[in-house]
């Protein structure tokens, strides 16, 4: 490929991932929220579907909610499920908070993936499998940790 240049490997040291992460994914998010936000705007079919699928009074949690673009969901039943949104990126929480318009203000936690702020098994299981930025095998060991407490196993009546 003409003009292609090689991207240099960066070394990360075992005692410092949270250091390279802060520095290269948190506050990238950060500083490019706003496009990423506009990247992002269209819901994944299949799990739109699963939010409509889901009883009254059902709680979930969006764990790298992003811009909140899954909170306003299901659009059948407004109001029926509530989505509480979780994202490393205060930029995009900001985003987040008026996700669907209509001047509803959608329920946001700051937080990291591996926290852990809340009893476990509080919520059910409503969306991706988040946080593929994680870059080292013991963070991404606990963050697997942490999801499965964070949340019941879904079972309808």
């Amino acid at each position: 490929m003409a003009g292609a240049t090689a991207v240099q490997a960066v070394s990360v040291s075992d005692s410092q991932p949270q250091n390279y992460e802060d520095e290269h994914v948190h506050k990238v998010y950060d500083e490019i929220a706003p496009h990423f936000s506009l990247t992002r705007y269209k819901p994944w079919p299949v799990i739109a579907a699963f939010l409509s699928s889901l009883p009254t009074g059902w709680v979930g949690l969006d764990s790298g909610t992003g811009n909140g673009k899954y909170l306003p969901l299901p659009e059948d039943r407004p109001g029926c499920v509530l989505t509480v949104g979780l994202d490393r990126s205060r930029n995009l929480l900001q985003i987040a908070r008026k996700a669907g318009g209509e001047g509803a203000v959608r329920e946001v936690v700051w937080g990291d993936a591996l926290g852990h702020p809340w009893r476990d098994g509080a919520f059910v299981r409503n969306n991706k499998s988040h946080r593929n930025e994680l870059n080292k095998y013991t963070y991404i060991f606990a963050g697997l940790c942490n999801f499965s407490r964070d949340y019941t196993p879904l079972v309808y009546p």
